[in-house]
């Protein structure tokens, strides 16, 4: 709610949304990231043998969703010290079933394109 709030009152400052609205309500924060064109927000995996504790690290249906509805708007974070090691958070999303376009934003495009590198 609060993010939404602060998009419409500072639609040029660019706006990172951490974890997708984990224990909240992911599919609002994918919402409020469709809706101003200046929030971003991410999927940071929490440690390897918690990650299927959190619904939307393992939810394709998820990840789906925000490959339709913001393919460059959401990147793969992490949650250092928490996930590790981090090369098996980064192998799991590799191997989940979304495109490689969708992958190549999430590890890298959207990133660049937020912090205009």
């Amino acid at each position: 709610i609060y993010v939404d709030d602060v998009a419409v009152d500072f639609p040029e400052l660019k706006i990172y949304m951490l974890h997708c609205g984990l224990l909240h309500n992911p599919s609002i924060a994918v919402y409020i990231a469709l809706r101003h064109k200046n929030v971003y927000t991410d999927v940071s995996p929490a440690n390897p043998i918690r990650m299927q504790y959190p619904k939307y690290y393992t939810d394709i249906e998820h990840l789906r969703y925000c490959e339709f509805a913001i393919p460059d708007k959401i990147m793969f974070g992490t949650d250092y010290p928490f996930t590790y090691p981090m090369s098996f958070a980064v192998e799991y999303f590799r191997t989940l079933p979304l495109s490689d376009k969708f992958k190549e934003n999430l590890f890298e495009k959207t990133a660049r394109k937020f912090f205009e590198l």
